[in-house]
């Protein structure tokens, strides 16, 4: 008899899908999760894709759907707040990091890089 994925199981599968490489892509294969739970290659598939009785498994923790609901209803009111204190010192951050983005940094060099970088010539310089 096959075995059996209890649904811790499931939820197990859903959350090693979830994880992401470095290019936005699932880290772990099918096969791979299917090697680390006993079970074949076919069941991870039928599980990630909700068929027969692994449709009731939930992806992830819920914590996506939760963060998205607090969004929408907004119990707070934090949309509707007006801090001019926090908005000063939105622009007073605006200012300074515009006047630190047209600051021309020097390079430290040494003087004969300096005399070697004069002697170079651009096209756009005439």
């Amino acid at each position: 008899m096959a075995k059996v994925l209890t649904p811790a199981a499931v939820v197990e599968i859903h959350r090693m899908r979830e994880v992401l490489n470095e290019w936005g892509e699932p880290k772990f294969s099918g096969a791979h999760i299917a090697e680390q739970l006993g079970v074949s290659e076919a069941t991870i598939w039928r599980v990630l894709k909700k068929r027969a009785a692994y449709a009731a498994g939930r992806k992830g923790s819920g914590q996506t759907e939760a963060r998205f609901d607090a969004m929408t209803r907004d119990t707070l009111g934090a949309g509707g707040m007006d801090r001019p204190d926090l908005d000063a010192a939105a622009a007073a951050s605006l200012a300074k990091m515009l006047a630190g983005a047209q600051a021309k940094a020097e390079l430290p060099m040494s003087e004969s890089a300096k005399e070697r970088l004069a002697t170079f010539r651009s096209p756009l310089d005439e």
